[in-house]
């Protein structure tokens, strides 16, 4: 892949045309829309009407108050939005109305689950493997068979499982093996943007069509604020079945607050690629955002593929209103599994799906570690259970170590991660910022056995609002080749110490402090 490295240098461009920045302004407009009318009304009617207007409003946030109580599952997110309702009662009142009451996120997630359901069928789950694993370590066949339960995330054997340390490297692998594919292409990513990347990849799928490749391309919404003006049909003009998942609408619904946050390729039912990186230059250091982009991405070979593959077929159902009864066209085995010492369970995450399984594993791998933990994640937004599972590992002695960016992408997120440093020293935790530039990893490995390599972040966001995807992986050799990889990453990285945190400016980490009530909101 031959490519030329640039530099970003127009920094306000970017903010403005970033599609975060648009949609918070979309936001905010439509809110002072509705306070706006909300003042006509009780200034211009008589007093009687005025009067009903906030008897209405204030039995509506008394409502608002009981349903957060009540139905919310996370302490830090009743408490974020019971401030903010102290504080601006309006506000807060449309906010939720918006985002939590609005039946859109359930009926999304449910047009998910009903797909599937469909996929499912055609998961075959090894209980042999976990036999297997029995016999090497009895730790985790809970944590496998957790994932495995009711057919949900099966455990297979991994014929090959490959890490990649950096964003380029998995992104030169994959599109070699995209060049070789035989049958059909599924790609699923957060990010798609316009660069040297995303030309060589289309470049590569045009030739895959012309050569009788089948191949789906679906991006988050969201990031469709960033790609050019028709680029769907742009690339359905190639032949590339392409769509957007969720996407940005004038009017405000709860489908907007949750995002298909996954990573995935899949070639031929036979390769399947997730990790951190999208398809955009940073990712393989190209262009320079926010200094040296560290990323990770894991390659899997083997019947382990097929459930990277119904993941893909649920929300490119959901997404380009895909009626088919075909799943096994795409997720047929053929042989029996060959026994192997590299057991993995691929998994995925929904919001409103009544299960917290990405938080689950993470914090299963702190509860079951008898040596270490390391972490990689770009964000640090905690509620009180992840808080206190990293605190309790610590403190019983196990290595714990948190690797995040010293150059943030997010300024307020990233004085928020920060607002936690004093607590998680305190009981032990130790603390490194990558000072060249910004961590995008998002990897747990423990124990030289155990790791998990996908899109989930370690904040709220991520863990309980978003879509993702992850790889759950018992192979001592795969766990060794992540942990040289965070050794590797923490010779450049800077430890934080409380004396450092005291360091940084007071305003700074009073803002983050007070940002933090906020957190499980951002």
């Amino acid at each position: 892949m031959a490519v030329k490295k640039g530099r970003v240098h127009q920094k306000g461009l970017s903010f403005v045309s970033n599609s975060i920045f648009l949609t918070v302004v979309l936001l905010l407009f439509q809110i002072a829309l509705w306070a706006g009318f909300y003042q006509l009304v009780t200034q211009t009617l008589d007093d009687f009407p005025a009067m009903v207007v906030r008897i209405v409003v204030a039995v509506l946030k008394v409502s608002m108050i009981g349903y957060i109580i009540l139905r919310c599952p996370h302490n830090a997110y009743q408490i974020s939005w019971l401030i903010l309702l102290v504080i601006a009662p309006g506000f807060a009142l449309m906010m939720y109305v918006i985002i939590r009451l609005v039946p859109g996120t359930a009926h999304l997630t449910k047009q998910v689950y009903d797909r599937k359901i469909n996929t499912d069928l055609h998961l075959v789950d090894s209980e042999m493997a976990r036999r297997d694993l029995a016999m090497m370590d009895r730790r985790y066949v809970g944590l496998f068979q957790y994932l495995a339960a009711d057919g949900r995330y099966p455990s297979y054997y991994a014929d090959d499982l490959t890490y990649y340390d950096n964003g380029g490297a998995a992104l030169e692998a994959m599109f070699a093996d995209l060049d070789q594919a035989k049958s059909f292409i599924f790609m699923e990513y957060f990010i798609v943007s316009e660069g040297q990347i995303l030309d060589y990849l289309l470049e590569i799928l045009k030739k895959k069509i012309d050569e009788g490749v089948e191949v789906r391309l679906m991006y988050d919404g969201l990031c469709g604020l960033r790609l050019p003006s028709g680029f769907a049909e742009r690339c359905n003009d190639l032949g590339i079945m392409c769509c957007a998942f969720s996407p940005i609408r004038p009017v405000i619904s709860s489908y907007q607050n949750n995002r298909d946050h996954r990573k995935i390729t899949v070639i031929d039912g036979k390769i399947a690629y997730t990790g951190g990186f999208n398809l955009a230059d940073e990712y393989a250091n190209l262009i320079d955002r926010f200094g040296h982009w560290k990323d990770a991405g894991v390659r899997i070979t083997g019947h382990g593929v097929q459930s990277l593959t119904g993941m893909f077929l649920q929300m490119w159902g959901v997404a380009a209103d895909w009626q088919t009864d075909a799943y096994a066209r795409y997720m047929k085995i053929d042989a029996l599994p060959v026994p192997s010492k590299s057991i993995i369970a691929p998994y995925a995450d929904a919001p409103e799906n009544h299960r917290d399984t990405a938080a689950d594993v993470y914090c299963q791998i702190l509860d079951l570690a008898e040596d270490y933990v390391h972490i990689m994640t770009p964000y640090l937004i905690l509620d009180e259970r992840l808080r206190k599972s990293l605190e309790f590992a610590a403190e019983r002695g196990i290595d714990v170590t948190l690797l995040l960016p010293h150059i943030p992408d997010k300024k307020i997120v990233f004085l928020i991660a920060r607002s936690y440093y004093p607590e998680l020293l305190a009981s032990g935790i130790k603390i490194y910022e990558y000072t060249p530039g910004f961590v995008h990893s998002k990897v747990f490995v423990s124990d030289d056995c155990v790791a998990t390599v996908g899109s989930v972040n370690l904040d709220f966001r991520s863990l309980f609002l978003h879509f993702e995807n992850s790889v759950l992986a018992y192979d001592k050799s795969f766990a060794r080749r992540v942990e040289a990889d965070f050794d590797q990453t923490l010779e450049e990285s800077e430890r934080i110490y409380l004396k450092t945190y005291s360091a940084f400016p007071w305003y700074k980490r009073a803002f983050g402090r007070l940002m933090r009530v906020f957190g499980p909101l951002m």
